[in-house]
């Protein structure tokens, strides 16, 4: 393919799932083929997950659009000269092996949105995340009366936290999340939940020579549906999701929810896109009239050109930052820095806790569940903007 060339310089690992085991999945009867296929894509997600290296400068945008359209192009904010109406992050994005390192700045303190509650509740809180072998390290900037603060804990050796730099790495959208890198088999993990009175159905269409849509729909009670549409592109080893069509339905209502990766570059043993878009809506932002579509961006110019060095995962931090949870913290009072390859679980504060965090308390079962989270977010990136009004004129001209 043609945006292969030229990657010398891209580590370069053992390709691994082969598309014969798909066309081999897709010869079988109709019921063992979908079933067949569907284990095959998911295999090659855990294998596309694990064989990934890379290193990435990246620029992530949110704000609000008049259609689906202009949000799946990144029409909005500083692409039509108006920065002031999104909210704009840079950050570094990094992976070999199982060393991860995220950051976002957000270029401005964080949002406030505690409105009344007796806790401080902040949105858009910049970090930067890295996990080495059994440690993790969380860098949380000052901002008002806070402290400038690095914590190292242990981290933990199973579920999500194998997979990312810490517990921000899913917050904003970017390419190995979207593609589950996170949370893995990302077809197997759409079934019936526990305690909900559900139904999942999946099949599988061949689009063309180079793309597989996989539909899963999830019936539950009182009419609501939730379905997933994702589209594999599968002339490439592993396959990778390119795609993600999903929307919610309850009696009254509907939302919508995509996410589109593009451009992607050979990097370890798969490839992974350079540009991934999102959307979500319609939405009626509160005291309007005309509907909304939540949007995000993510771009990385650089990343695939070469791979992350030691230095990477090394986190130079100011003389007034406070170090906590190690025995022997460098001492404040000039600048510092944090190598995580250079510590061990011995030199955690308190080393014979085990390595792990506690579950959370399960939610309290609602259909509205996943449908909630979107249109949450969606509102209060939308309240958070405060571009309501310039939305309705935009979308009354564009109508």
């Amino acid at each position: 393919m043609t945006w292969f060339a030229g990657l010398a310089r891209c580590f370069v690992g053992l390709v691994t799932i082969s598309s014969a085991q798909l066309n081999a999945a897709l010869a079988a009867a109709s019921d063992d083929a979908d079933n067949a296929t569907i284990s095959a894509l998911d295999a090659g997600v855990e294998q596309w997950r694990s064989g990934l290296v890379f290193r990435s400068h990246f620029v992530y945008r949110q704000g609000s659009v008049g259609s689906k359209d202009a949000g799946l192009s990144g029409e909005f904010g500083s692409h039509l000269n108006d920065a002031k109406s999104e909210d704009r992050v840079t950050g570094v994005f990094h992976k070999r092996g199982d060393d991860f390192r995220f950051s976002a700045d957000f270029g401005r303190p964080p949002v406030d949105v505690s409105r009344g509650s007796p806790r401080r509740i902040t949105t858009n809180v910049s970090f930067d995340d890295i996990s080495v072998g059994r440690l993790y390290l969380d860098y949380r900037p000052s901002f008002d009366d806070t402290v400038d603060v690095v914590n190292i804990a242990p981290r933990p050796e199973t579920g999500q936290a194998a997979h990312q730099a810490g517990p921000m790495g899913d917050s904003i959208t970017n390419p190995f999340s979207f593609g589950g890198g996170v949370k893995g088999s990302p077809l197997a993990n759409f079934a019936a939940r526990p305690g909900y009175e559900e139904t999942v159905n999946r099949s599988v269409e061949k689009l063309d020579s180079d793309h597989l849509l996989v539909t899963m729909v999830r019936q539950g009670k009182g009419d609501h549906v939730n379905t997933v549409r994702m589209t594999f592109l599968t002339n490439v080893a592993p396959p990778v999701i390119e795609r993600i069509d999903e929307d919610s339905k309850w009696p009254g209502g509907a939302v919508e929810h995509v996410v589109v990766a593009t451009d992607f570059i050979k990097c370890g043993t798969g490839v992974i896109a350079r540009r991934v878009n999102w959307v979500s809506g319609p939405l009626v932002p509160v005291g309007e009239t005309v509907s909304v579509w939540v949007a995000k961006e993510w771009i990385s110019e650089d990343l695939g050109t070469m791979p992350p060095s030691d230095e990477d995962f090394v986190l130079t931090i100011p003389a007034t930052t406070v170090v906590s949870g190690i025995k022997s913290p460098p001492p404040p009072g000039t600048e510092r820095r944090i190598d995580l390859s250079k510590l061990s679980v011995n030199d955690l504060n308190d080393p014979s806790q085990p390595v792990g965090m506690p579950a959370a308390s399960p939610p309290e079962p609602s259909p509205f569940t996943l449908l909630h989270k979107i249109v949450f977010a969606a509102l209060l990136t939308i309240s958070l903007l405060g571009i309501g009004a310039f939305i309705w004129r935009r979308g009354v001209q564009r109508g």
